[in-house]
């Protein structure tokens, strides 16, 4: 679970990941874009959201879907390094407060079935290699996506996107 969300990190998680980067502010595709992980004790996933507008839908999805198999071949140590650090420190913060421990505890016993303390899940991913992840996105860079939109795209259009 933790080099999914370091590699969901690098890709979308904060303004200095992939997408955001390359897809909002380099190509001006989108007004948001993100990716978020979350897992139960079953399964997990990997979400990107995005806000766009008709004109750039086919493009963006598009374009997202390069990116997402580009960092499958480029991901550098620093781009770990910098996500883990903002994970970190979002838990730290959050750990402030009562929901958000409760959520998290909630989420525990959900994925692993037993509460962590703050401390067990910042060594966890401090000691989460690079090389972790870049495994993990190895074997699953290659998924079919599925791709949910809302507005007036249409189904040979979104088609053509995904590719």
């Amino acid at each position: 679970a933790n080099a999914a969300r370091l590699a969901s990190a690098c890709l979308g998680g904060t303004t200095s990941g992939r997408l955001f980067t390359t897809i909002r502010q380099q190509r001006s595709l989108c007004y948001s874009i993100g990716v978020s992980y979350q897992a139960t004790g079953l399964a997990g996933w990997c979400q990107l959201h995005a806000g766009t507008t008709a004109e750039n839908a086919q493009e963006l999805i598009r374009e997202s879907i390069v990116e997402i198999r580009r960092i499958g071949t480029d991901l550098a140590n620093d781009e770990i390094e910098r996500a883990r650090k903002s994970i970190i420190s979002s838990m730290v913060i959050g750990g402030e407060s009562t929901s958000n421990r409760a959520g998290r505890m909630s989420r525990d016993m959900s994925e692993i079935g037993t509460c962590q303390t703050l401390a067990q899940r910042v060594h966890d991913l401090e000691h989460t290699s690079s090389q972790h992840v870049r495994d993990y996105v190895q074997g699953h860079i290659t998924a079919v996506p599925t791709v949910v939109t809302v507005g007036p795209l249409s189904q040979e259009d979104l088609n053509q996107a995904i590719g």
